[in-house]
């Protein structure tokens, strides 16, 4: 039930939440994560993530980022479930990844998140939600309300995705793809798609496969 913030009081200094070290695992439980900021092109405003950690109960919220990551940049292995990314930014030209940047730089870049709400979250690029060129899976999760200014207002794939019974509903993208913006393989079953808002393919583009709840398979 306890709070680990960065006061927004004027003159607070910038500073993550926390950040995981190689080699190291650490587990959060029922725990709020508020108001971390990584200034200019730093990442991982809430948390930055290289070795082991697992999330569960968590609320991340109102995270900042210079560059990507505006909540959490994974590089190592992150499990994250029933937990509430919420309101964290991603900002500068190219900020990707407005609640979880997830990649294999300094570590695996893998992870996991089931029955977990991400909304309200934004990137200044891509990614509104969440930018992966690492490997993650998501399940009974929920994608709303995230937004983009250039394309894939909920999700930006580059590395390999799956998801199941999720759904990303009311996204938006000022350039492409509201819901899932899909370079790498993306593959969906029982999964909602819908009313997503983008000028162009405002669901999904790419290489986007699902079967289940919004019809028939796609590509």
């Amino acid at each position: 039930g306890a709070v680990v913030e960065r006061s927004p009081a004027p003159g607070t200094p910038a500073f993550r939440i926390f950040h995981v070290a190689p080699e190291v695992r650490l587990t959060l439980r029922d725990l709020t994560v508020r108001n971390g900021l990584a200034e200019s092109y730093n990442d991982g405003g809430g948390l930055w993530n290289t070795g082991t950690l697992v999330l569960e109960r968590v609320t991340v919220t109102g995270n900042a980022a210079g560059d990507d990551g505006g909540g959490i940049r994974n590089d190592g292995v992150l499990r994250l479930a029933g937990s509430f990314v919420i309101g964290n930014r991603a900002g500068g030209e190219g900020g990707t990844g407005g609640g979880l940047y997830n990649l294999p730089v300094m570590g695996a870049g893998e992870a996991t998140i089931l029955g977990t709400v991400l909304r309200g979250n934004q990137a200044a690029d891509r990614g509104g939600a969440v930018w992966n060129s690492g490997t993650l899976r998501l399940e009974g999760s929920t994608l709303e309300g995230n937004t983009a200014r250039v394309g894939g207002g909920a999700i930006r794939n580059v590395g390999s995705m799956s998801l199941a019974r999720c759904r990303i509903v009311g996204n938006a993208s000022e350039g492409r793809a509201g819901g899932v913006s899909a370079l790498g393989p993306v593959e969906a079953a029982d999964t909602t798609v819908a009313e997503n808002l983008a000028p162009i393919d405002p669901d999904y583009e790419g290489d986007f496969r699902i079967r289940g709840k919004s019809g028939p398979e796609k590509r």
